[in-house]
């Protein structure tokens, strides 16, 4: 990975051509295997007053991993000077430079040999380009021991002179910070000063820097404020970063961005993708501005840069170590959402989320309460809190569709009951009045009755039908046809067949006598029977009269329609009982449903309420760590526009003024106006600020609509930040009231603050005063970059010079296609000459420039 790195570094290293070594014996090869050991990447032959060694340690050094640098250890008359040169610097000028301090061929390798004054030493190192380093300043033979007062402070003091080298902790510690008074912030280092193999790395630094060459040492020196560490510091911190972006087709096909874990910067002219780089890691990483302008335009460079079905990806990691691959295919309908996978290829949640800001995005979260929320929620833990308020929604919703059924149900079945007409009470009494109705005597007598009845009518009737019959039965006997063989007339006997002869007359005759008597005894039969049968129908009559009397009361038209009825009415009755039953189950029903509501409504309530606490002890620790210049404070759930523009749907029609569905918003939680309105009583809408005749008509039109109700203990109510600027002392304005450059100010104070998630700007410079973008921005990310990861779009060289970018990509582009012309830390030739000409208009701008700003 290219980009600027600490390398272990031990920069005074002596050899037996230093006469007071104590292994005269040592080879060149025993000092760099002894180097290499140490883990050092860097180090400087630094005998005393002599360069002889050097060649061998340098040659000896070829084909590993060490760096070795040519210098001398001078015996100025002020103290012990190191003097480091570039490794293609010709030995000859090291050789030269000893004479040109006044330590002559004699003096070689000797310690005690005197040179001129440090000053004149420490300016002719300069002068032939090499650092002036202040061996063991505050040893015996160092500079701080040599000197008095002005004239030690005077050489501390010179430019040229590139460090001071000490062995203490504490030392260090004070003159790298100015703590010493009188004394100037100087660069310090701390070096083995060997004399034996194995004294190699007892002591060494840590210097960043991209390229090993003598102008790494020479930035890292000059920055030493956040490019010099030391064996107590932790240059190991981890935090959540990017690794790389790469993008499978479009405008950066090919190019994979591999990011530095400190700063990084793009740079170059308009349209060669500096935003672009910006918007692909929000869209890999699923994180969509809340404004809608915004929000399109990363939507849209991702269609028109990459591609429908191109796939962009981001490789990670978290503060653990451990590596995630995001992967988001890009979509005209922006549905195919990042999947994120473990180091396994199993799917993960998002390790982390980084802070983007786009374009101009920074002064429009001045204007927004939301995004200024989650500006401050970027930075804090509050997923469980947030996640058991969308449980808790979850719960209530669910819970206002059982409620709402159950009601609905227990309406039904209470209309079923109480009906007037058809429920319990008078089917009850119907079905006991039919009851005692059918258990009269005479209606299970009466049966009998009419069984007689139709005997008597039977029995009179067929004494009605039988003459007739006898008659149509006599009159159908054909006494010819029975007697059909005549005597002939000249029977022989017919005399005394003549009996015989008279037969078909006898039997007419006998035949007509006897219908006539039957007939007589019929009638005679008739009389009697009907005799009996008017006795018998006296009787009946009155069982009769009796039985219509009580068919006549049930209303039927008979018994059987009575029991008809009666045993529907009893059917009725048995169903209503059920729902009775039933209306018992489902109160208890909606008891047990209510309680879990109000339950819900509790843990909504909680979760919301350590939501709270928690970003309200943020803006507390943000508020102090700001020495006061920003207020902040947080206004519980008073972001209540979900709320009112649902109560505002609600009533429609209902002529309830917008006035008092403000006060009500304003006044009453949404689960307390629930309560309200279920319970019929205005009054705590009254009390609340709401004239008494639209409270009534509130309370009325919201109870027609009990689903629509219950939803309102779910809606959406956000705490709102309110957050002042110091303006002048004491007085402090609303962040919405500030100017453009106030507004970003304090947006990136809030940014910068805290957190160790990516922070990720397009341009932040475009919004901010450009004295702020140095005291604030450049100092922030200096303090920041090595705990916490950035990466800026940039064309400001505060931005990226004076924060010291760690790597920086210059783009370049055609009409359709973007690429890295050079990427590197600032110390890298290439990489710096065209940040020059992208920050600066090249070098001859920036030397007018400087030329202009002198002072005079």
């Amino acid at each position: 990975m290219r980009g600027a790195k600490y390398r272990k570094v031990d920069l005074q290293i002596h050899t037996p051509a230093s006469k007071c070594y104590e292994q005269p014996d040592a080879t060149a090869q025993q000092i760099v295997e002894a180097a290499i050991k140490q883990g050092l990447e860097i180090i400087a032959i630094t005998d005393h007053n002599t360069t002889e060694f050097v060649d061998r340690a340098m040659d000896a050094a070829k084909g590993t991993p060490l760096h070795v640098f040519p210098g001398v250890e001078i015996t100025s008359a002020g103290g012990h000077i190191l003097a480091i040169f570039d490794r293609d610097r010709p030995l000859k000028d090291l050789d030269d430079l000893l004479p040109r301090v006044g330590i002559l061929a004699d003096m070689r390798g000797k310690k005690e040999a005197i040179g001129k004054d440090a000053e004149a030493v420490i300016r002719e190192i300069d002068d032939l380009g090499g650092i002036a380093i202040a061996a063991h300043a505050n040893s015996s033979n160092g500079v701080l021991q040599n000197m008095q007062g002005q004239h030690r402070i005077r050489i501390c003091s010179m430019p040229e002179l590139g460090a001071l080298e000490f062995t203490s902790r504490k030392d260090v510690e004070n003159f790298s910070t100015g703590k010493v008074s009188g004394y100037p912030k100087k660069a310090c280092l701390q070096g083995s000063d060997a004399h034996a193999v194995e004294q190699i790395g007892r002591r060494f630094t840590y210097l960043k820097m991209d390229i090993v060459s003598l102008n790494g040492i020479r930035q890292a020196v000059l920055d030493h404020d956040v490019k010099i560490k030391f064996e107590w510091h932790d240059i190991g911190l981890k935090s959540p970063r990017v690794i790389s972006l790469t993008v499978s087709e479009g405008f950066f096909q090919g190019t994979t961005f591999e990011l530095h874990p400190h700063l990084n910067c793009f740079v170059g002219g308009k349209g060669t993708g500096k935003s672009t780089a910006i918007e692909l890691l929000r869209y890999a990483f699923n994180d969509l501005a809340t404004f809608d302008d915004i929000r399109d335009d990363t939507l849209g460079k991702a269609l028109a840069l990459v591609g429908p079905g191109a796939v962009i990806t981001v490789r990670c990691v978290d503060e653990l170590g451990q590596e995630f691959v995001i992967q988001r295919q890009v979509s005209e309908e922006h549905d195919k959402q990042a999947v994120c996978r473990d180091s396994s290829g199993e799917i993960a949640p998002m390790p982390f989320r980084p802070v983007f800001f786009s374009q101009g995005e920074i002064v429009r979260v001045a204007s927004s309460h939301l995004a200024q929320m989650n500006l401050l929620d970027a930075y804090i833990d509050i997923a469980e809190a947030t996640q058991a308020e969308v449980t808790a929604i979850g719960q209530l919703e669910k819970n206002a569709v059982d409620i709402s059924q159950a009601e609905e149900r227990l309406a039904r079945l209470h209309s079923e009951v109480d009906d007037p007409k058809v429920g319990k009470k008078l089917t009850a009494a119907d079905v006991k009045k039919l009851e005692k109705a059918l258990k009269e005597p005479i209606l299970k007598e009466f049966p009998k009755w009419e069984n007689e009845k139709r005997f008597v009518d039977d029995r009179i009737a067929a004494l009605e039908q039988i003459p007739e019959a006898v008659q149509e039965a006599l009159d159908g006997i054909e006494v010819e046809e029975l007697f059909d063989v005549d005597l002939a007339a000249d029977a022989p006997n017919a005399k005394a067949l003549a009996p015989l002869e008279r037969l078909p007359k006898d039997v007419a005759q006998l035949l007509k006598v006897s219908g006539n008597e039957l007939r007589q005894k019929v009638r005679t039969l008739k009389v009697e029977a009907e005799k009996a049968a008017e006795q018998w129908e006296l009787q009946y009559a009155q069982q009769r009269k009796q039985y219509e009397q009580i068919v006549a009361k049930s209303k039927e038209k008979s018994v059987p329609a009575l029991q008809s009825r009666f045993s529907k009415a009893k059917k009725h009755l048995e169903t209503l009982l059920k729902a009775e039953k039933d209306i018992e189950r489902i109160e208890l029903k909606l008891d047990n449903l209510r309680a879990t509501r109000s339950k819900a409504i509790g843990a909504l309530k909680s979760a919301r309420r350590r939501r709270f606490d928690v970003r309200m002890e943020t803006a507390g620790r943000w508020q102090a760590q700001l020495g006061g210049k920003v207020k902040i404070s947080i206004s519980h759930l008073g972001g209540r526009e979900a709320y009112a523009a649902k109560l505002k749907d609600l009533l429609k029609g209902s002529w309830v003024h917008e006035k008092d569905q403000h006060s009500t918003v304003a006044a009453l939680d949404p689960s307390r106006l629930v309560e309200i309105v279920r319970g019929g009583d205005p009054q705590p809408l009254v009390t609340a600020g709401v004239p008494a005749d639209p409270a009534q008509k509130m309370i009325e039109f919201l109870a027609q609509k009990p689903d629509d109700l219950l939803a309102l203990d779910g809606v959406t109510l956000l705490d709102l930040p309110e957050i002042a600027f110091e303006v002048e002392p004491g007085v402090f304005k609303p962040l919405n009231t500030l100017s453009v450059g106030g507004k970003g100010t304090v947006v990136m104070l809030l940014a910068m603050i805290e957190g160790n998630s990516p922070l990720i700007i397009d341009q932040p410079e475009d919004s901010l005063d450009t004295l702020f973008i140095y005291e604030q921005i450049v100092k922030k990310v200096r303090e920041q970059k090595e705990a916490r990861q950035f990466v800026f779009a940039t064309h400001n060289p505060n931005v990226l010079v004076s924060a010291d970018a760690d790597l920086s990509f210059v783009l370049e582009a055609t009409a359709d296609k973007g690429a890295v012309r050079s990427h590197g830390g600032i110390d890298r030739k290439d990489t710096n000459e065209l940040l020059v000409l992208h920050l600066e208009g090249g070098d001859a701008a920036f030397r007018v420039r400087g030329l202009k700003y002198r002072k005079q």
